[in-house]
């Protein structure tokens, strides 16, 4: 790991002057260490409540993979079995049951979905009990399509 200068970081960030200013002091600042790691902290246990959330549910393992990101709060879903039995994209399943995840096809990952939990645990909550739902009409769809 290499320590940056503060212009070295400054000259990777991109936003408006105040985000800048505010990024540069939170990586810099030693008064904004115990506030980073309070934030990192949050960040890691929404991205293990969903990590749990979902292998805890039969038909997010049957119907997808997802790895956990070390380094975001982005969390990539691989739904290449979800698609198969629902015939659409991932994105358009889960919108049309209430979870606005982040669409793969943009990153050229048509098959996959992006959940940003850098967010309120209420919120994460509400949206992995409706991706729960997702995935229980996707796999009763499977089911049907396989008895014929």
């Amino acid at each position: 790991f290499k320590q940056k200068t503060a212009y070295e970081i400054a000259s990777c960030l991109v936003g408006s002057e105040m985000c800048i200013r505010d990024s540069l002091a939170a990586y810099t600042d030693p008064s904004c260490e115990e506030w980073r790691q309070r934030l990192l902290a949050y960040l890691r246990a929404n991205r293990d409540h969903i990590h749990e959330t979902l292998s805890n549910d039969v038909n997010a393992r049957e119907l997808m993979t997802w790895t956990l990101p070390e380094a975001s709060y982005l969390m990539w879903l691989n739904c290449e079995r979800l698609v198969d039995g629902v015939e659409r994209s991932p994105f358009e399943h889960f919108l049309e049951h209430g979870v606005a995840l982040s669409d793969g096809a943009p990153f050229s990952a048509p098959l996959s979905a992006r959940v940003n939990y850098a967010t309120r645990r209420d919120i994460l909550d509400v949206g992995l009990t409706r991706m729960g739902t997702a995935l229980d009409v996707a796999a009763m769809s499977a089911r049907d399509r396989s008895r014929g």
